[in-house]
């Protein structure tokens, strides 16, 4: 909505521009009220019938990093706390799709558990862009050395550092090689 608000900005169309912008921030308000969770320090998802919780400690309760500095300066940095909390998401190679400490991970279990290029790299911009270059570095710098080490593949396994998958994927040596010169 941002970009749109841009595109009509310089078309000339101001009230079109207000419209776009008014929008994007009843959505990430909307975002905030129905689906933060105070008492865990994060995003949660819904299930299908929007009404209950998914189970398990996904990664993407993370996702609404890549917002940046959209989001309120006390939610992102709760959010970054609780995702960087020791032997949680963060392993030696990376960000797991789901917590190494939950009963839903698995190993080898697609966006259950594997270290995944597209993730890692939305969290890192999300962190980088917010100003946690501390964070954002740690999760470069581990991606890096997993890809390294294991090279390209479509996923890895979160914590034994090796290839999962595809052997060879686009986005893992894209996201690598765009890590790799920031």
């Amino acid at each position: 909505m941002e970009v749109l608000k841009q595109v009509a900005t310089v078309l000339g169309k101001e009230q079109e521009s207000l419209v776009w912008q008014r929008r994007g921030e009843a959505l990430l308000q909307l975002m905030i009220e129905r689906l933060w969770d105070e008492d865990r320090g994060q995003f949660i998802s819904l299930q299908a019938n929007g009404i209950d919780r998914a189970p398990g400690d996904s990664l993407i309760n993370f996702m609404p990093i890549v917002l940046g500095k959209r989001l309120p300066k006390r939610l992102f940095a709760r959010m970054v706390e609780a995702l960087m909390q020791p032997e949680r998401f963060l392993t030696d190679w990376g960000l797991a799709t789901e917590s190494v400490c939950s009963p839903y991970y698995n190993a080898e279990g697609y966006w259950r558990g594997p270290i995944w290029a597209p993730s890692t790299l939305l969290i890192w911009d999300g962190l980088f862009e917010a100003g946690y270059v501390a964070e954002a570095n740690s999760v470069r710098e581990r991606f890096l050395a997993l890809c390294a080490r294991a090279g390209f593949p479509e996923n890895f396994h979160a914590t034994e550092g090796r290839a999962l998958r595809d052997p060879t994927y686009t986005w893992t040596s894209s996201s690598f090689l765009y890590l790799l010169s920031h």
